[in-house]
């Protein structure tokens, strides 16, 4: 889709990017740039770390943005920004995007070209999905939430615009709803324009596609009106839907699969995702971020997942590590509004106690408890790990009927016994190494032998 531009209004863009810096010859419109006509919108001065040109310039993994130098201070302005978000989490393949850093600052100005000093930003921290906060946005020292998540439409088509406005001492945010909130002492020497994210935090926009950015100085007389989105036709960033929320046609046994993994990567079905690791009689886990992902291609309301997998003597790389996992949804990740997750975890906090490992369920439906906790008990002792790289370590997760049941490596039964029964009841994703929780670490030197996920409701096959 191209919208066309005013001719003076690409004149006057043109002009103030090179224009010398006094007021009698600076133009109010700064720049005003479509995204949607690719990268040929952009001036000379702008630099472009990753992403993808898509009917806009969409970051597709953490670090990327595009930062486009004014040319000049800016003492009393505006910025606008308009795009698109999609609900990425709830995607099929989720689980094959980066893992969701803390906070993304999506929408930012900055008064020195290291993306420093004065600013002003707008930014999307994880936790925000679920205390129902559009963002936070902060600059001359005022922080302050603006909005509700539930304002953002995730279709990947409906555009929605961001106006961040510095002038008469003040800072002020005007949302995606049109509802402005303002405080702070105002900066005086905003210059750079980073979108996307910024250099000192690796998150980056993930779901959002960024289709016009334009740039006012208020002190060069008023600015053209702005270009009307609300009629654009825009193509969604994803179409692959969730697959059906049943048991597929003709399934005739109760096993969804079950995997002798030292035979290779040979016997994994063309569903599964390997990250990283090592094919050496298992499947081993080298480094964090390492992890395979198995999906059975519809949720289980009732079932059971058993794992198997020998340890080194490898330290834990992280204070929480879930080792197994079994999710709702294919973020794979229990901090926000993900639906349902059965983890086994290991980590420092287990170790440093002499325990062995620890059981958590989460569940969307007691949000905002915890991250929608429900489960957690620490169990058996460090002792019963055997670190030789032979001994298997077997356990098993099950979920009937809304109740939680598991079994440790030395086959004592654990029950969820208080105000966890009937929310545990759509689970999916297997997740084997580590998950994308608490930045994605991985149990480093398990090796993965077998695992086998059942189905209770599926018919017996005859």
């Amino acid at each position: 889709m191209k919208i066309s531009h005013h001719p003076f209004l690409i004149l006057a863009a043109a002009c103030a990017l090179h224009a010398p810096t006094h007021a009698q010859t600076a133009a109010p419109v700064v720049f005003d740039l479509d995204f949607t006509t690719g990268a040929a919108a952009l001036p000379k001065t702008a630099k472009v770390i990753g992403g993808e040109w898509r009917g806009g310039w969409v970051p597709t993994d953490n670090g990327q943005r595009i930062e486009i130098d004014a040319g000049r201070e800016i003492r009393n302005g505006s910025l606008e920004v308009t795009f698109t978000r999609s609900n990425w989490s709830d995607d099929v393949r989720a689980y094959t995007l980066p893992e969701w850093f803390y906070n993304a600052k999506v929408i930012n100005l900055f008064e020195k070209g290291d993306l420093s000093g004065e600013s002003i930003q707008f930014q999307v921290y994880s936790r925000q999905r679920i205390e129902n906060n559009q963002a936070i946005v902060s600059g001359g020292g005022w922080q302050q939430k603006i909005g509700k998540w539930s304002d953002y439409v995730c279709d990947g088509r409906t555009p929605m615009t961001v106006r961040l406005e510095w002038k008469d001492g003040r800072v002020a945010c005007t949302d995606v709803k049109g509802q402005t909130a303002s405080g702070g002492k105002q900066p005086t020497k905003l210059r750079y324009v980073a979108l996307g994210g910024e250099r000192r935090r690796p998150g980056s926009a993930l779901g959002m596609r960024f289709l016009a950015a334009r740039l006012i100085d208020l002190d060069q007389g008023a600015a053209p009106a702005a270009r009307d989105w609300s009629k654009a036709k825009i193509t969604p960033q994803k179409e692959v839907p969730l697959a059906a929320e049943t048991v597929p046609a003709g399934a005739r046994t109760r096993v969804v699969f079950d995997l002798d993994l030292t035979k290779g990567v040979s016997v994994l079905p063309k569903s599964a995702w390997v990250r990283g690791g090592q094919w050496e009689g298992g499947w081993r886990v080298t480094a964090n971020r390492e992890r395979i992902v198995l999906d059975p291609g519809y949720p289980i309301k009732n079932g059971a997942l058993e794992v198997a997998f020998t340890r080194k003597d490898v330290p834990a790389t992280a204070e929480k590590i879930d080792v197994v996992s079994v999710h709702e949804t294919p973020n794979i990740d229990h901090t926000d509004l993900h639906g349902d997750a059965f983890v086994l975890r290991i980590g420092a906090s287990e170790t440093n106690m002499g325990l062995q490992a620890g059981i958590k369920t989460f569940s969307k439906e007691r949000i905002p408890v915890h991250f929608g906790e429900g489960w957690g008990q620490r169990f058996g002792q460090h002792e019963d790990w055997v670190l030789d790289d032979k001994t298997p370590h077997r356990f098993r997760f099950e979920w009937r009927n809304g109740r939680m049941f598991f079994n440790d490596s030395k086959g004592r039964t654990f029950r969820c016994e208080k105000d966890c029964d009937n929310y545990l009841d759509r689970l999916r994703f297997v997740a084997l190494g580590g998950d994308r929780y608490d930045g994605g670490p991985s149990l480093v030197g398990a090796r993965f032998l077998r695992v086998k996920l059942e189905d209770f409701d599926a018919p017996e096959k005859r």
